[in-house]
């Protein structure tokens, strides 16, 4: 979604919108994961703008589906965001590279008088989308030998004491050399 800074009126300009699930999977670069689904993105915002830089304030909801990872069960997980960012004009400093300084960091660059909301909303729901999700904190997970799914009853693997690939090894009687 792109907004011409020069069309925001001195009061601001709120924008609300949603994205269906291929809309926003569209947006996402190679590199980002795509190990969830989702319906929709929604996302309200209000843009403010003070001389050449913009403020932006909003939130975007959504609800990720992901899979445990433990018993690899489907997970529904809502997101609820806020963000606040402040944009400004991308400065002109040629073609040699440049050190960026943890100024830098703080703001977010726009050229050509244009913001580009669809990458900040990209940005927000791949952020807060869990590393390890799980159905539960109890999730007891799948037995490593034969993929029984221990929260639904336990298997004859979970009785033989050894845990781990190297469970295998409380066995071994390593004798000592004269």
């Amino acid at each position: 979604m792109l907004i011409k800074i020069d069309n925001i009126p001195a009061e601001g300009l709120n924008v609300e919108a949603t994205y269906s699930g291929q809309q926003f999977f569209q947006l996402l670069e190679d590199s980002e994961p795509r190990d969830f689904a989702l319906e929709k993105v929604d996302v309200a915002c209000m843009i403010k703008r003070e001389m050449q830089n913009v403020i932006l304030q909003g939130t975007v909801t959504t609800n990720l589906e992901l899979s445990c990872s433990r018993c690899l069960r489907h997970v529904e997980f809502p997101l609820a965001t806020e963000f606040d960012y402040i944009l400004m004009p991308e400065p002109a400093f040629g073609e040699e590279e440049r050190e960026l300084s943890s100024e830098d960091l703080d703001f977010i660059f726009y050229r050509d008088d244009m913001v580009d909301l669809s990458q900040i909303i990209v940005e927000q729901v791949v952020l807060k989308i869990p590393i390890r999700p799980l159905c539960s904190e109890n999730c007891k997970g799948l037995c490593s030998v034969c993929g029984q799914d221990l929260n639904e009853g336990s298997c004859s693997h979970g009785k033989t004491g050894r845990s781990g690939p190297f469970g295998i090894l409380k066995d071994v009687k390593i004798q000592k050399g004269t």
